[in-house]
């Protein structure tokens, strides 16, 4: 299960309520207004936080490069 706040006005502080839920195992918070020092502070809840910006490496195979 996950939370996907993708996009949201979420901050540091909604994301720190929900490193509480022990059901809740991670969240996605690309484009919101989380920042990096909550994902440090929610990891001691064991919640894993997704910030996004993948850095994904090219392949021979890949016909589009980026």
């Amino acid at each position: 299960m996950y939370l996907n706040i993708v996009g949201t006005k979420v901050s540091d502080k909604g994301v720190q309520a929900l490193s509480g839920i022990p059901s809740l195992p991670s969240v996605y918070v690309f484009q919101s207004h989380v920042q990096q020092l909550s994902s440090e502070s929610a990891k001691a809840g064991n919640l894993k936080i997704d910030t996004g910006n993948y850095t994904l490496p090219a392949l021979a195979s890949d016909t589009i490069r980026y």
